[in-house]
């Protein structure tokens, strides 16, 4: 038996989620939820998610944001489970898939993990 191979086109799918994020009902496209920095990115390399350093002679602390539904990027370099949720519902409605997945593929998957 040989190997099926499917290319799919997840940059696209990011870049559509980004551009129109308020369609898809997300207030933030890049700012991290969860970083320190404040707008527009809230992001400082030196500061992980969850932790307290010293930057710049001050004690800071880069903290989650209230609503994660909110943001596509978590720590920014991750995506939020909601923006991992769409990529994921996008990949598997066979949009941006060449050739799109059978029925039988996307029947087979544990939506109960997926979504």
């Amino acid at each position: 038996a040989g190997a099926n191979l499917t290319y799919v086109d997840v940059y696209a799918v990011k870049l559509d989620l980004i551009a129109n994020h308020s369609r898809y009902g997300f207030k933030e496209p890049l700012a991290a939820c969860c970083g320190y920095g404040g707008p527009p990115l809230n992001f400082d390399s030196r500061v992980d998610c969850g932790v307290t350093k010293t930057v710049d002679g001050s004690t800071v602390t880069a903290n989650p944001c209230d609503d994660t539904s909110e943001y596509v990027n978590w720590d920014g370099i991750h995506y939020t489970e909601a923006a991992n949720r769409f990529v994921s519902q996008q990949v598997l409605s066979g949009n941006f898939s060449d050739p799109p997945p059978t029925v039988s593929f996307v029947a087979a998957a544990d939506k109960s993990k997926l979504f």
